[in-house]
């Protein structure tokens, strides 16, 4: 068995909120896709005329931003909850990685998250490069 400098977290549960946030932001996402479809059969009865009064035509038109602002809100509110959710995961799975080094990783905890919000350019400086020394 492999020596551990910590203790393990169980990463099951958090495994089983991440992919459920993922599965409810991809319905909620399809959700939105059948409502313009909806928009799209709207304005196609708005073009061929087949609304006999403005009232009508307005009644139908605020029902159907209703519901598209109903599911953009709950597709907003469920996408930060999975980014959230999917970092704390991501947060969690590289401390297990700690605890199966012997020594001292170079990069903390935070950098696990951090590199997300890190640009590439930025961290390849970062990395020494052995080739930079070599003289031609």
């Amino acid at each position: 068995m492999l020596p551990l400098k910590g203790e393990l977290k169980d990463l099951s549960k958090r495994t089983n909120h991440v992919l459920l946030a993922s599965y409810i932001a991809i319905a909620s996402l399809t959700a939105i896709q059948i409502a313009t479809l909806f928009e799209l059969s709207l304005l196609e009865d708005i073009n061929l005329g087949n609304y006999s009064s403005i009232e009508a035509l307005d009644l139908c038109v605020e029902n159907n931003d209703l519901w598209v602002g109903i599911l953009d809100i709950i597709f907003g509110l469920t996408l930060i909850t999975y980014v959230v959710l999917f970092f704390i995961w991501i947060y969690q799975s590289n401390s297990n990685s700690h605890a199966f080094t012997a020594e001292k990783l170079k990069h903390t905890l935070g950098w696990s998250v951090g590199c997300f919000f890190y640009s590439r350019h930025e961290y390849l400086e970062a990395i020494p490069n052995p080739c930079r020394n070599l003289e031609s």
